[in-house]
C-alpha cells in the first residue's frame, strides 16, 4: 500500500519529468516551424471546416498566431508558454498529432486539458484564434471579417487605422 505523500512525490516527478524535457528547449525561429503544425492541427479542430463560424484555415489562423507571437511587443514569456505547450502537447501522445482522428484529437486534448498548463494553454490557444476570427481584419491575413459575418455582427467604430500602434517601438 502507497502513502499518499510517496505517492504525490511519485506523481510530481513523473510531471516534472515530462515538462523539463521541454522547459529547456532553445527557442528560435526553428522552434516556430517545428509547433506550427501542432498549434495547426489544434486550431483545425477547434474551428473546423463546415462548421458555423469559419474554419481555422479560412481566416488563416496558424500564420496570424504565429506572426503575432513574433512580433517584438509581444510577451516573450507568453510566446515561450505557446511553443513550449505545443511542444508539450505532442510529446504526451504516441503518434504525429497532425494524423489523429478527430475523436482522438478529442480524447488526446480532454485529456491535456485535465493539467493546468494545458487548460491554460489551450485557453491561449482559443484566444489567439478568436481574435483573427473577430478581430479587425487589419490585424488578420484576410480583408473580409468572416466571423464577422458568420455571427451578423459590425466591427467596432472607429476601426484601426494602423496595424500595430507600437510600430514604431
Amino acid at each position: 500500500m502507497m502513502k499518499r505523500r510517496n505517492f504525490l512525490l511519485m506523481g510530481t516527478l513523473l510531471t516534472s519529468g515530462l515538462y523539463f524535457s521541454v522547459k529547456y528547449v532553445q527557442l528560435n525561429d526553428k522552434s516556430l516551424e517545428t509547433v506550427q503544425p501542432i498549434i495547426h492541427a489544434v486550431q483545425m479542430h477547434l474551428f473546423p471546416q463546415n462548421s458555423t463560424l469559419p474554419s481555422a484555415s479560412s481566416v488563416w489562423a496558424t500564420t496570424y498566431l504565429l506572426n503575432a507571437i513574433s512580433h517584438h511587443s509581444y510577451d516573450r514569456k507568453r510566446k515561450r508558454f505557446i511553443i513550449l505547450g505545443a511542444l508539450l502537447l505532442q510529446e504526451q501522445i504516441s503518434q504525429d498529432i497532425t494524423e489523429l482522428s478527430t475523436i482522438k484529437m478529442e480524447s488526446v486534448l480532454r485529456q491535456y486539458e485535465k493539467s493546468n498548463y494545458g487548460k491554460q494553454w489551450l485557453h491561449s490557444i482559443m484566444e489567439l484564434t478568436l481574435e483573427v476570427l473577430l478581430g479587425d481584419p487589419i490585424y488578420g491575413q484576410e480583408t473580409i471579417p468572416h466571423g464577422w459575418k458568420a455571427l451578423s455582427v459590425n466591427g467596432g467604430v472607429p476601426r484601426p487605422q494602423k496595424r500595430y500602434i507600437y510600430e514604431s517601438v
